[in-house]
């Protein structure tokens, strides 16, 4: 009996436990089925935000096919209708995604085309897709377009994976020749990688097959193919390969292509699937480049998606009067209006706006990418507003303006007053300016708030010193303005310029006369050149008027081209978008148009167009050359060689300064200064050869007697510099280099 019970206690123990074990089991088969389903619902998810950015690509391009043209800059959605794609809104709902269409000119001929699509990734999670490409004007590109071989090269890595029957090999990206060149060639490319271990090593690059890169790096480093690897037009996508010295799994790889002209491309091959806790870099560069009285304009480099690789997702830019820390970060001001963040090394900006005026403020940024991981706090600048001038402070309604039915001698119903800051403004002085009435006419006086501030005879366009500055105060409302003429003015349009007690100015219209305006502005005839240099040419002239060669005009076009300008290729000419507002007719006006190449010759033109759009002829044609550059800008000097040496006195002399020319042609040194530590210079040696001695301290400049000669083809040069005394333990702070044409470059520095 004893031995049957115990028996059957421990059948009763085996049932138990063996219950819990398969309910352990199910409930493990449930999780990994959970978990699988949801990762496979993310995938999904960003395979569909992928078509449906590559679907706006292409709606974009079906666009640009049918007319250039419809093109617009500017944020649009995508609808089908009548069997084409329209641009339509500022974006567009396809099955969850919200999708983005961003055009943004590069030159008159090429857009940058940018897809966005943006999905819900979970609570409180966003997923992002960004594509984009370049769309050129195919009819103009024929004899206008020269776009660089980067603008041709497609990447396309949509279906970028790292490889299932090889882990170590990221395949799935293919490269094209879009054209228009039948040939594009790749000389360099840079990979950049994170999300796995830092042992990894690239070991090979395969493009259509052809091994183009074999040996051992870490990410970052450029890499010179075996030889440039030509793309054919013809010849559709060339698969790309990145082999890797072991598994890469989870890993987020972007490449930067260069080319055989030069040009550069960068774009993600992969991105990982790991858990990403890597934030975006500190920004370290925030600056303020411009302020007003409202506003204060923010410069910074984009940081990327993990630390300075990749794309983020989104900037939050605080302002505060009081200094922003880490503590007080979440009550400093938030700015709404901020940009998304571009790729990684991107230069960006962004005007605060809605500031008061002379006000100081602080301003610091954090970045946050797809993850949520948030970068530290930026750097903190300091910059303030700037306070209004007493002409942005006059407050000048003219909406009654009219001749006096009573007095028709008179022009009545305007109205002036101080809309502050300051309990004060002054006029000094006044400068009407009429059409419309016959040229006999003069002004006699002008009253404001019941005071004669001034009394004459005067033509239009008089500048007239009031009797007094008469002062309006903040407390007191509005002055009523009244003009008084020598004879009835039905008709007239009269404009008036106000220069208050601290010169600033203002000008407005008092009354517009009832007639049709037929008369266009003047043609320029003056148009010439101020200063000029290798980028830019700043260009001056008389204003018109809004009527010949008086009042003010509304609006300038200036346009440029290196042919001929006239009224035939007006329209094909370049128009610059920098135009100044006209001034009042007979000021002397300028402008600087940058953007141009060194050493071109350009033709200038400007029309000028008034309120009713009458528009006067063209300009006279004026043509200058742009510089050439200095040719400092060709000179590469390099200290990382440098060393004590050589025999004899070898101590005395830093030799393995080495000189190039990158330029087309020969540059020449004519003198070299600089700042050491240590005893004196005594001699300068170039390829060996003595070109200077003497007795020279630091801070001095040694002046050749004949200017050394740097050709194209036989550097690079030695520079040997022979001290008086030992140099070890000695330092070369920097060396400027004085060429023949007096630009001067300056090395960097080096310890011995």
């Amino acid at each position: 009996m004893f031995i049957k019970k115990k028996l059957r206690a421990f059948g009763g123990i085996e049932i138990l436990l063996a219950g819990s074990i398969m309910t352990l089991v199910m409930v493990s088969l449930m999780g990994l089925l959970f978990y699988g389903q949801d990762s496979i619902k993310r995938e999904n998810l960003s395979s569909g935000a992928s078509l449906v950015a590559n679907e706006g690509l292409e709606a974009v391009s079906s666009i640009r096919d049918r007319s250039f043209s419809d093109l617009v800059d500017g944020l649009h959605g995508l609808v089908f209708v009548d069997g084409q794609w329209e641009l339509s809104g500022e974006s567009d709902e396809s099955s969850g995604f919200n999708r983005v269409i961003t055009i943004s000119p590069i030159s008159e001929n090429i857009k940058k085309v940018s897809v966005s699509v943006t999905w819900s990734n979970g609570p409180g999670k966003t997923g992002r897709v960004l594509l984009y490409k370049h769309l050129s004007n195919w009819f103009e590109q024929q004899n206008v377009v020269v776009i660089t071989e980067a603008e041709q090269l497609l990447i396309d890595s949509s279906g970028g994976i790292v490889n299932a029957s090889n882990r170590n090999q990221v395949i799935g990206v293919n490269l094209s020749n879009q054209g228009p060149n039948d040939i594009i060639s790749i000389k360099k490319m840079t990979p950049i990688w994170s999300g796995v271990n830092t042992n990894r090593r690239i070991s090979s690059i395969a493009i259509g097959g052809v091994t183009v890169w074999s040996g051992s790096e870490v990410s970052g480093v450029e890499l010179t193919l075996d030889a440039p690897f030509e793309l054919d037009l013809l010849s559709g996508e060339y698969p790309l390969i990145f082999n890797f010295s072991r598994t890469v799994d989870g890993i987020s790889l972007y490449a930067n292509f260069t080319m055989f002209d030069d040009s550069q491309k960068q774009e993600g091959m992969i991105a990982g699937v790991g858990a990403d806790l890597i934030p975006p870099a500190t920004i370290n560069d925030l600056s303020p480049i411009e302020t007003d009285n409202e506003s204060v304009t923010l410069s910074w480099t984009a940081p990327g998606d993990d630390d300075n690789v990749g794309l983020a997702s989104y900037y939050e830019i605080r302002y505060s009067q009081d200094n922003i820390t880490e503590a007080n970060w979440d009550s400093a001001s938030i700015f709404s209006g901020v940009p998304l963040p571009e790729m990684a090394g991107t230069v960006q900006s962004i005007k605060v706006d809605g500031l008061s005026v002379d006000t100081g403020y602080y301003f610091a940024i954090k970045t946050t990418d797809d993850s949520e991981n948030v970068s530290d706090i930026s750097n903190i600048v300091y910059d303030s507003t700037t306070g209004l001038t007493q002409a942005e402070r006059l407050l000048i309604d003219s909406s009654g303006g009219i001749v006096n039915a009573s007095n028709r001698n008179q022009v009545i119903g305007v109205n002036l007053s101080n809309q502050g800051p300051g309990q004060i403004i002054s006029i000094k002085k006044i400068k009407p300016t009429w059409s419309g009435i016959n040229t006999n006419r003069r002004i006699s006086s002008i009253v404001i708030g019941g005071t004669t501030v001034w009394s004459g005879s005067e033509v239009s366009g008089t500048e007239l010193t009031l009797n007094a500055p008469f002062d309006l105060d903040l407390s007191s409302g509005e002055y009523p303005l009244i003009f008084n003429f020598s004879r009835t003015v039905d008709g007239i349009s009269l404009y008036a310029g106000f220069i208050m007690f601290d010169d600033s100015q203002k000008q407005e219209s008092m009354i517009s006369g009832t007639g049709a305006d037929l008369t266009p502005p003047a043609d320029i005839s003056n148009l010439g050149l101020v200063t000029k240099d290798h980028e830019s040419v700043t260009l001056s002239w008389t204003a018109p008027g809004d009527d010949g060669s008086t009042g003010m005009a509304s609006y300038y076009e200036i346009r440029y081209s290196q042919s001929n300008i006239t009224d035939l290729n007006w329209d094909l000419a370049n128009v610059f978008s920098g135009a100044p507002l006209p001034a009042m007719a007979g000021t002397a006006q300028s402008v600087k148009v940058n953007g141009l190449s060194p050493n071109t010759g350009y033709y200038f033109a400007i029309k000028t167009t008034d309120d009713s759009e009458n528009t006067s002829g063209l300009s006279n044609i004026f043509y200058t050359t742009t510089n050439s550059l200095p040719q400092s800008s060709y000179l590469q000097i390099n200290m990382s060689g440098a060393v004590i040496g050589p025999l004899p006195l070898s101590n005395v002399n830093v030799s393995g300064i080495m000189l190039d020319n990158n330029g087309a042609a020969s540059i020449s040194i004519k003198s070299i200064s600089g700042s050491w530590t240590g005893s004196r210079l005594r001699e300068i040696f170039i390829n060996g050869v003595s070109i200077w001695s003497g007795n020279l301290n630091s801070g001095g400049t040694a002046t050749f007697s004949t200017p050394y000669v740097l050709t194209t083809i036989g550097g690079p040069y030695n520079l040997r510099l022979r001290f008086q005394s030992n140099f070890t333990g000695q330092t070369i702070n920097y060396l400027d280099f004085t060429l023949f044409d007096n630009s001067v470059k300056r090395s960097g520095s080096k310890s011995f």
